[in-house]
């Protein structure tokens, strides 16, 4: 079951609504007019307490302008389209507690840039922006590792003897590191078990990739140590076994990348 929930409609404020409708019925106003209409709805989702959290946000949000400026005026002149407001009324919402975070920051000004390119423009759909907004910088940094290649080797630590296998961690991934303690894992886990949730990767403990070695540093890492420590606890005639599988991009994965993450693709 998915866990993602599009809302019905999202709500926004009367100024908005008034962009909007300036957007709608003005379809040849200049890019610079889209962008500053764009930026005055978020301007307006925009609440804070602090001073100081009012600045940064304020900073993030100059920052966001720019961002998406310099996106859209890449589009050549010949394939630039309408905006598509539900798209961009959904990115603003959801990217007011983002936008501190350079990475999301990027993520929800790509898909902005991408709904107004005719080249990109179907796949730019408003459940990139809720799965923007559930993500981490460190979900982020995980997902890049994906690119240039769909599937990657993963496996599970399993504490075994001649009786049973008890399952002592379980998504263990390695990519873009060769060295990890058993907090590295875990967090790395946690993020794999994240974008799994969202529907970008998929993972399979089935089957497994055949290429030479791709499993061998899965046991030569510390936290291999640290777990067949902890299996002794269970019982002093249990080893690691390391149960191999893979992870690989979904088609929204794909999606999402090309759209949302266009430099790691």
């Amino acid at each position: 079951m998915s866990l993602i929930n599009i809302p019905e409609k999202v709500e926004l404020p009367e100024c908005a609504n008034n962009v909007i409708t300036n957007i709608t019925e003005k379809p040849t106003q200049t890019i610079g007019t889209i962008i500053n209409d764009i930026l005055f709805m978020a301007s307006h989702k925009l609440s804070f307490h602090a001073d100081k959290i009012r600045l940064q946000q304020q900073l993030a949000l100059e920052q966001f302008k720019k961002e998406i400026e310099i996106k859209i005026d890449q589009i050549p002149e010949a394939n630039l389209s309408e905006p598509n407001i539900q798209l961009i009324g959904t990115a603003i919402d959801d990217s007011q507690y983002c936008l501190e975070h350079e990475e999301l920051r990027e993520m929800f000004a790509n898909l902005i840039a991408a709904s107004l390119n005719t080249t990109k423009s179907s796949k730019a759909t408003p459940l990139l922006s809720m799965i923007i907004k559930r993500l981490t910088p460190f979900d982020t940094l995980i997902l890049s590792t994906f690119s240039n290649c769909g599937t990657r080797p993963i496996c599970q630590y399993n504490a075994t003897n001649d009786k049973d296998s008890v399952t002592m961690q379980t998504n263990v991934y390695l990519e873009g590191i060769s060295q990890a303690n058993i907090y590295d894992i875990e967090k790395r886990a946690i993020a794999i078990s994240v974008l799994e949730a969202l529907g970008l990767v998929k993972i399979n403990y089935l089957d497994h990739l055949t290429s030479k070695g791709l499993y061998e540093p899965f046991s030569l890492i510390k936290a291999y140590n640290d777990y067949a420590i902890r299996a002794k606890k269970i019982g002093v005639d249990r080893k690691i076994d390391v149960n191999k599988g893979y992870v690989e991009l979904t088609p929204t994965g794909k999606q999402f990348m090309d759209i949302c993450m266009p430099g790691q693709t």
